[in-house]
């Protein structure tokens, strides 16, 4: 941002000097740069928003201008979808109109349910799946990786195991100094068999915390500083089942639910670190209250 601020004050000299000093038209080659708002190819920051979709989980990923979406959250029986409600009015208030990555981690409901609604309103450059449902798209595949800047993605796993669940895209985001786990809805089995480095600063937690999945060995290998369950409040699984919040909470990890704090922000490489936010605490109402698990 100080690079930015510095062309604009120098453009606005430019236009205010006397003219025959310097020749106005230099004002628009310096705002260029501002003007495109080119990829910063050493950008090495990402935010990372996982939304309250009740029982479900969509997970926004940004730097600069380039936007990864992991899964869309559900659809209701009854009509309409999550993704409706909760993901596009914060895309269309940002003035988002395309998704440079669409990951659907595998193919439940409560994670690409609002694909539909996506694919009406906005463009998807590429689409990865763990399944066949879409003719235009990529397999996702253990050890595919690509960067933005200096943030890397890499899949961990993909189309492994006979379960659907367990053929979960599993993607890590990561900078130097922090990094993002995004295991989709995998049990231990394929929890085991994960190749990390650990520490991980930010795991959402798997399949919603239920009781086959985060196991102990795979906190133990990961050590997250964080654990976020993208849940429904009082939904009819359990989820996230007591004794996974409480094995988090024992690894040392700080815990919480979209249920009981709505949407759950993670920035890297702030002045503070690794910072991690809730929307109950950032936009406080009368009839919302902040509360880790």
């Amino acid at each position: 941002q100080l690079p930015s601020l510095l062309l604009l004050m120098l453009a606005t000299v430019v236009v205010l000097l006397p003219s025959g000093i310097i020749p106005k038209y230099v004002a628009l080659f310096l705002l260029l740069p501002l003007l495109f708002g080119t990829h910063s190819k050493n950008t090495h920051k990402f935010s990372a928003r996982v939304f309250d979709v009740g029982q479900g989980l969509a997970v926004l990923i940004e730097i600069d201008h380039y936007r990864l979406l992991y899964d869309t959250g559900p659809s209701y029986r009854n009509g309409g979808n999550a993704f409706e409600r909760a993901i596009s009015p914060y895309l269309h208030d940002k003035g988002i109109h395309h998704i440079d990555h669409l990951i659907l981690s595998h193919n439940d409901n409560d994670h690409v349910g609002g694909y539909s609604a996506l694919e009406k309103d906005f463009s998807i450059r590429n689409l990865v799946t763990s399944f066949d449902t879409f003719a235009k798209h990529q397999r996702c595949k253990a050890g595919d990786h690509w960067s933005v800047g200096k943030v890397n993605f890499t899949f961990l796993s993909g189309n492994a195991g006979n379960k659907d669940n367990n053929r979960s895209c599993v993607l890590l985001v990561e900078t130097p100094a922090c990094s993002l786990l995004l295991p989709g809805d995998i049990e231990s089995e394929i929890e085991n068999s994960l190749s990390i480095k650990a520490p991980v600063t930010w795991l959402i937690a798997a399949h919603h915390g239920s009781r086959t999945s985060t196991s102990q060995g795979f906190l133990d290998k990961t050590q997250p500083d964080v654990v976020v369950f993208s849940a429904g409040y009082g939904n009819a699984f359990n989820h996230p089942y007591p004794d996974v919040v409480e094995r988090s909470r024992q690894s040392g990890a700080k815990v919480f639910s979209t249920a009981l704090n709505g949407a759950v922000l993670m920035k890297s490489n702030t002045e503070n670190g690794c910072e991690t936010s809730v929307i109950r605490q950032d936009e406080k109402r009368f009839w919302r209250s902040f509360q880790a698990l």
